[in-house]
């Protein structure tokens, strides 16, 4: 039942064409409670843009406490995408029961900021340090940009960035797995990417397109119009390289 299926092909803009063909049969419907969840989901990052925190401890603090707020709005948003991909009833209940799955995306959210943590750390490292005065954190991370130069510093941002690339677009219908498949956090990481072999360029494009499509939004609620805009077309994704019709 878990097996990848044969490879699935999919076109960047099948995501796009499922989402608002779902939004022009009930757009109040779908659009109303996406973006409802989205907003409480993504109220930490809101209150970072608009510069009301901006304490390193404050930050961190303020992320670890949303944590399961946004876990739980997460699995709200993909458990009524998955509904309505499936022609079944849906909404805002769905948006709001809790489960296991909503620890399991804690852990898939805490593993992201891990491997955040760590990039920011090497960038600390080959970043050359311009200015006289340098946040204590950033004081205490020993530079090697003099030791690798400028080729050397440019490698391992390439390289970061590669790694990064490969890694978010091999990894996108995770979070869907866990909800649907009530998989662990590891399990839905490697069977993602398994499922998305070969589809890496259709994903990382629509992950552009929906990018851009968020920021025109609004400055401060992009993130928002993006995380209720892409729900649907992850999920899309999960069931099409699954080999489910849509």
């Amino acid at each position: 039942m878990n097996e990848a299926p044969s490879f699935v092909p999919l076109s960047a803009f099948s995501p796009l064409t499922f989402t608002f063909r779902i939004l022009e049969r009930d757009f109040m419907g779908v659009a109303g409670p996406l973006f409802v969840a989205a907003l409480i989901g993504q109220l930490q990052w809101l209150l970072l843009g608009v510069g009301l925190i901006d304490d390193l401890a404050a930050v961190v603090l303020l992320l670890a406490v949303w944590l399961p707020m946004g876990s739980w709005c997460t699995a709200g948003m993909l458990r009524f995408s998955l509904k309505i991909a499936r022609g079944q009833s849906y909404g805002y209940r769905d948006l709001w029961s809790i489960d296991a799955t909503v620890l399991q995306l804690m852990l898939l959210q805490l593993v992201a900021y891990v491997a955040i943590a760590a990039t920011v750390f090497v960038l600390a490292i080959v970043t050359p340090r311009t200015g006289t005065e340098e946040a204590d954190w950033l004081a205490s991370i020993p530079s090697r940009a003099h030791a690798l130069g400028t080729a050397g510093q440019l490698a391992v941002a390439f390289a970061l960035a590669g790694v990064w690339l490969v890694v978010l677009t091999r990894t996108a219908v995770a979070p869907v797995l866990i909800v649907d498949e009530r998989a662990g956090v590891f399990r839905a990481l490697a069977r993602s990417v398994a499922l998305t072999r070969g589809n890496s360029v259709a994903i990382f494009l629509y992950g552009i397109i929906v990018g851009l499509i968020g920021g025109m939004a609004s400055t401060i609620f992009g993130g928002a119009v993006l995380s209720a805009l892409s729900a649907p077309g992850i999920v899309y994704l999960a069931l099409a390289v699954r080999g489910e019709l849509v």
